[in-house]
C-alpha cells in the first residue's frame, strides 16, 4: 500500500513538472520551429513561381500566427488544413488581388 501511494505521489508530481515543462517546451520548440518553416515554406513557394519578396513575408505571417495559435503536434503534423485559415489571414493582410505586396504603412 505504501508503495501504491509513493507511486501515486510520484506521478502526480510528475504529471505537474512536465505541465511546466510542456508549456516551456512548447515555447521553444515554436521559437525554433518559424525560422525553419519559413525557410522551408519560401523555398518551396519560390519553386512554384511565387517571388522571394512575396514569398518570404507570407511564409514567415503564417509561420507565426500558426506558432501562436496551433499546438506543437498540429505544427510538427505539418496537416495543410489547419495551416490554411492563416495563410488566407496573411494573404488578406499583405497582398494586393494581382499577388504583389501591399505597401507597408
Amino acid at each position: 500500500m505504501h508503495k501504491l501511494i509513493k507511486a501515486s505521489t510520484m506521478c502526480a508530481i510528475a504529471t505537474l513538472v512536465l505541465s511546466a515543462c510542456g508549456e516551456e517546451f512548447s515555447k521553444s520548440f515554436k521559437e525554433g520551429a518559424v525560422p525553419a518553416f519559413v525557410e522551408s515554406c519560401t523555398a518551396e513557394a519560390i519553386k512554384t513561381g511565387t517571388p522571394n519578396e512575396v514569398a518570404e513575408p507570407l511564409c514567415q505571417c503564417t509561420a507565426e500566427r500558426a506558432a501562436e495559435n496551433l499546438e506543437v503536434s498540429d505544427f510538427i503534423g505539418g496537416d495543410e488544413e489547419k495551416f490554411m485559415p492563416f495563410v488566407d489571414q496573411c494573404v488578406s493582410e499583405l497582398l494586393n488581388e494581382d499577388g504583389t505586396l501591399k505597401a507597408a504603412n
